[in-house]
Parts: C-alpha cells; sequence; structure tokens
C-alpha cells in the first residue's frame, strides 16, 4: 500500500491531527530559517498559495514535496515531519 492509498483512508479528524501540526513545525522552522515567508518563497521559488495550504494543514504535500521542502530549509525530511530532532544547519 502506498503511502497515497494510507492518506486516502484516513477520516478528514485523522489527518487534520497530522498535517496542522506539520503546518505548524513547516512555518517555525521557515521563520528560524529564513525569517519571514516572503524570503523563503524568494529563495526557494515555491509559491505562496501552495506554503499557504501547507501551513494550514488543508493540503498533503506529496513525498518529492516534503523533499523539496526539507531541502530549501536544509534539514532531513525526518526532521522536518518530526521524526527526528533538528540538528543545526543553515538554510541555503
Amino acid at each position: 500500500m502506498t503511502f497515497q492509498q494510507v492518506m486516502e483512508k484516513l477520516t478528514d479528524a485523522e489527518k487534520k491531527e497530522i498535517l496542522e501540526p506539520f503546518g505548524k513545525r513547516l512555518e517555525a522552522l521557515i521563520y528560524e530559517r529564513f525569517k519571514t515567508k516572503e524570503k523563503f518563497l524568494r529563495d526557494t521559488g515555491f509559491f505562496k498559495a501552495n506554503l499557504h495550504q501547507f501551513i494550514k494543514g488543508e493540503v498533503d504535500p506529496q513525498l518529492t514535496t516534503l523533499h523539496r521542502l526539507a531541502n530549501a530549509i536544509g534539514i532531513t525530511v525526518e526532521e522536518l515531519v518530526g521524526e527526528k530532532k533538528l540538528k543545526k544547519t543553515k538554510a541555503k
């Protein structure tokens, strides 16, 4: 079963429990590493609308997007989703 198939089986409430904390973590990491969302967007090429949806927990990012976000911030996917403690790195 793929990750997408697993996510499709979750209820809206279960998805919300996963996506909202992820969005808050993503936003905090962006502010920590880039100081503003605008600088993050300029430096990385992500679209404002997509970032807003991720931060608000409205959209479930695909694995490839998680990799792009993590690389842009300078951390691993595991650190981005809270699986590992953050290491001290600087943004690109």
